[in-house]
């Protein structure tokens, strides 16, 4: 496995925003550098098959890095890293550099979050969005229905995506991939038709204090004055519109309820929109398993309530799930991260809480949140 980058060779981050976001403006030039790595690799996706992958999906803030960084401490597990940006797309030649370039390792820094979250270059994070937006360009666009489906169809894309989770198992010498993606949600029956044995990761949280979250990450990311543009391009590189200058909702089908939310924020009635978005995204995650009895079995839903309350159980039905062997040693690791994040109360006023349980009380009732506080 690679090193783990040294702060010397960290770009500074304008010049890390306006290189992915000028990837991000060209995604015929990201993917043909992405094809010409593989071809230069020699990679035949028939030769290395790709064994049940595992995807963690659902809104953001909804507990998903912890279990990201736990699955990917786990032997045998590749995923992507911070240090993939702005490259992601070329994960062999970019890693290449920085093995070469780096001198030793970098210190945790809290993530931009604020959330208490250490990471280094070299903490797993959620890259692979760059690749679906270069083949997807409305994805991300809230006029269009972001939802794939097992008969959407994209040959070239489907070539060069399963080359490319065949490069990360490579560049970690692993076994399995990994992936965090909020938007992956709107895409599980077409990852299932490609990979049949991929496994699915809901995390999930009470509306109340899930709500409250993202609007404190939208308040931090959406700065004023000069940061507000450097800010807004970065995200747009990253594939991340979950919160910032950029925000947009996801469209999971129900153009209405996606034009709500949009009127929702432009009148500055946040916990609407917001709730309008937790109902819609969770609604439609619910109506899917319903419906798909194989892609239920392929899914863990879990409550980030009770992976806090009580890890241990949480965490080795998680390991099972996924079909990992069960480490004492990581269970012990993040049972103590666990213990001081416990606190479910809220700052919103009674009102607010009000309109959250009149959009989502009945979504939320289908995973057990029968009192919204």
């Amino acid at each position: 496995m690679n090193k783990p980058v040294s702060k010397k060779f960290v770009q500074p981050p304008f010049l890390r925003t306006h290189i992915g976001h000028f990837l991000y403006r060209n995604p015929s030039l990201a993917i043909a550098l992405g094809k010409f790595e593989s071809s230069l690799l020699a990679i035949d996706e028939n030769d290395r098959p790709i064994k049940s992958p595992i995807y963690i999906n659902g809104l953001a803030r909804s507990g998903s890095t912890i279990l990201l960084e736990l699955l990917s401490s786990h032997a045998g597990i590749a995923t992507h890293r911070y240090e993939d940006f702005p490259f992601a797309i070329t994960p062999w030649w970019w890693r290449r550099v920085i093995s070469l370039s780096s001198s030793g390792g970098s210190k945790p820094q809290e993530r931009a979050h604020q959330d208490g979250i250490m990471v280094t270059p070299h903490s797993p994070e959620a890259m692979e969005e760059l690749v679906w937006m270069a083949f997807f360009p409305q994805l991300h666009d809230p006029n269009h229905s972001a939802v794939l489906t097992a008969e959407s169809l994209n040959p070239e894309f489907e070539i060069f995506y399963r080359k490319h989770i065949i490069k990360i198992l490579m560049l970690e010498k692993a076994q399995r991939y990994l992936a965090k993606g909020n938007y992956n949600t709107t895409r599980m029956g077409y990852l299932q038709r490609l990979f049949p044995e991929a496994k699915f990761i809901i995390p999930v949280r009470n509306p109340v204090t899930h709500i409250e979250s993202l609007m404190r990450q939208h308040k931090l990311f959406s700065q004023d004055g000069g940061q507000n543009e450097r800010v807004r391009m970065h995200m747009q590189a990253a594939g991340h519109y979950e919160f910032g200058p950029d925000r947009r909702p996801i469209n999971v089908g129900n153009q209405e309820v996606t034009k709500a939310i949009l009127q929702a924020w432009g009148s500055g009635e946040e916990v609407r929109g917001l709730a309008l978005l937790w109902n819609d995204v969770y609604g439609f995650v619910h109506k899917q398993l319903s419906y798909q009895p194989d892609l239920k079995r392929a899914t863990m839903v879990i409550r980030q309530e009770d992976y806090l309350a009580d890890t241990a159980p949480v965490i080795r039905k998680l390991w099972d799930h996924c079909q990992l062997e069960a480490d004492s040693k990581l269970l012990a690791l993040f049972g103590e991260r666990t213990k001081e994040k416990k606190e479910f109360s809220t700052s919103l006023s009674t009102k607010d809480i009000g309109i959250i349980h009149e959009i989502t009380a009945n979504t939320a009732a289908l995973y057990g949140y029968d009192k919204l506080t």
